[in-house]
């Protein structure tokens, strides 16, 4: 690997590359993380909502691949049951209200992932830390997702029926309705993203529904009229999954808009965030990742959560080392600047970090429970719970007022083979003198 960085070295100057833009400092650090007591019950594909200064772990699957009907409150530096919801919500989906309150939705309606969705509806209220059963949707659904929008939630999205993803269900105040107008296609966990004054949500699909398609479905949230908007971008970046645990405001950064985690089809292999503004029905590419870190080359299609306080989102991915060790990397991307500030790793991380449940902690460290321990299996749930500090690690190296340097045509090894495709994008790459610079190849 060390001679691969040589080469690209040589290769950008061999190929005459020219600087086209210049960057402000990013730093790698060694990432600062606490392990937390444990859950009572392993799980994944579970839900985590607030509850006040406290959050809630709803569902999922445990060990086994097991449905789990169970719920408990991180309180007090540690886990206790709360009363379990009316119905099992694996893969559910979930929306917290004004009022503080939370709707738990939908999931399997069998063990291992089967048996199509159910229609169940959960009431969570914070005051009572106890469950009441709040009706049924119109279709059941499992990998579904709501949003909260001019005081009404909207709930769509099924992994089981193409039928039943593309059905609106809308719920206000304890009545169901649904929209008499259907979405264009069908989707499993797709991004519902309202406008700022909640006149319209706009509905974007992912990879794990369709790829290549710039075509959005508009909902206008008066109405129930559904439109299609074009936005060019997503015929280049496709939005990733949204992951199992996330609510639509682990997205928002305020005023009708958002930051998505999106991949490249330019077949390098490129991740990065792109901004969806539903006000302006504009899409536009915020910052690439770059993906060659301290000799190790990092796939960033795993989870994102936004901390729209600090202005920051963080890219989440873990990659594994041995069947008992795994290296987790965190990405800061300052979304105002445009910018990756920060990229923190740890190595010997204990477990897999897939399929977790994130939450912001009020603190602004990053809240991990769950997920499957080796993150190949919906067999081995975990009952492990983390707090990731993203940003203040220990330094590694930092690039200051580094140089983005393109090559411009197709790179080569000096034997005359094509480099791998993921070599090609945005590398960090440490040089012989000891120094960081950001390289593009394509």
């Amino acid at each position: 690997m060390k001679r691969m960085f040589t080469l690209l070295l040589t290769l950008v100057a061999i190929l005459c590359a020219q600087p086209v833009s210049a960057q402000s400092e990013m730093k790698i650090t060694k990432l600062q993380w606490e392990q937390l007591p444990d859950m009572n019950t392993a799980r994944m594909a579970h839900r985590i909502f607030p509850s006040g200064d406290n959050f809630v772990v709803v569902g999922g699957h445990t060990t086994g691949f097991d449905r789990e009907q169970s719920a408990e409150i991180y309180k007090d530096g540690g886990w206790s049951y709360v009363t379990s919801p009316s119905y099992v919500h694996d893969n559910a989906g979930s929306v917290t209200l004004d009022d503080g309150r939370t709707l738990v939705f939908g999931g399997h309606n069998g063990d291992f992932g089967t048996g199509g969705g159910n229609s169940g509806i959960d009431i969570y209220n914070p005051a009572t830390e106890s469950f009441s059963d709040g009706g049924n949707m119109s279709v059941g659904r499992a990998m579904c997702v709501g949003v909260l929008a001019a005081g009404k939630v909207f709930i769509t999205g099924d992994y089981w029926s193409s039928s039943s993803s593309r059905v609106v269900d809308v719920w206000e105040g304890g009545s169901q309705s649904t929209l008499e107008t259907s979405l264009s296609r069908s989707h499993e966990y797709p991004y519902l993203l309202p406008t700022s004054d909640g006149s319209s949500i706009l509905v974007v699909g992912n990879t794990g529904s369709y790829s290549g398609l710039s075509a959005v479905d508009k909902i206008n949230t008066a109405t129930g009229e559904i439109t299609q908007i074009t936005l060019e971008l997503l015929e280049e970046w496709q939005p990733m999954w949204p992951g199992e645990g996330a609510d639509m405001p682990d997205f928002s950064i305020g005023g009708g808009r958002y930051v998505v985690l999106a991949r490249s089809f330019n077949g390098y292999g490129d991740y990065g965030i792109i901004l969806i503004d539903a006000d302006a029905e504009t899409a536009s590419l915020l910052v690439t990742i770059p993906k060659l870190i301290l000799d190790e080359t990092i796939d960033w299609g795993g989870y994102m959560i936004v901390n729209a306080t600090a202005g920051e989102a963080y890219v989440l991915k873990s990659v594994k080392v041995n069947d008992e060790s795994y290296n987790f990397y965190i990405a800061t991307v300052d979304y105002n600047a445009g910018a990756v500030t920060e990229i923190a790793y740890v190595t010997g991380f204990p477990v897999s970090g897939g399929y977790m449940g994130f939450a912001i902690l009020p603190d602004g460290r990053i809240l991990g429970t769950g997920g499957s321990v080796t993150g190949e299996s919906n067999f081995d749930a975990s009952n492990k719970v983390f707090a990731f500090t993203p940003n203040g690690g220990e330094l590694i190296s930092s690039i200051k007022n580094t140089t983005t340097t393109t090559t411009k045509t197709a790179v080569y090894s000096l034997n005359g083979q094509q480099l791998p495709q993921m070599q090609r994008g945005v590398n960090i790459i440490h040089q012989s003198d000891g120094t960081v610079k950001k390289v593009v190849v394509k």
